[in-house]
């Protein structure tokens, strides 16, 4: 069956670190890939619903299938 989650992107993020190699210490440059999740902004209203009072990160979410069904694989 399938299940619902929160939709991520991969994206490239570089630090900077200090590694020791042969005996001095290096400042290097790493590149590494992180999940981000997604959001969508959508108007916040009052109780009432009438009136916007702000605005809200609303997550994108998506479902996917098992491994036993592939093809059901959908965003939402």
């Amino acid at each position: 069956m399938p299940e619902i989650r929160q939709k991520h992107t991969s994206t490239t993020v570089s630090t900077t670190e200090i590694v020791e190699e042969g005996g001095k210490m290096v400042q290097k440059t790493v590149n590494k890939t992180v999940l981000v999740p997604q959001f969508t902004e959508v108007d916040l209203y009052d109780a009432d619903g009438s009136n916007v009072i702000g605005k809200y990160d609303k997550p994108v979410m998506e479902q996917f299938g098992t491994v036993d069904e592939p093809d059901s694989w959908v965003d939402i």
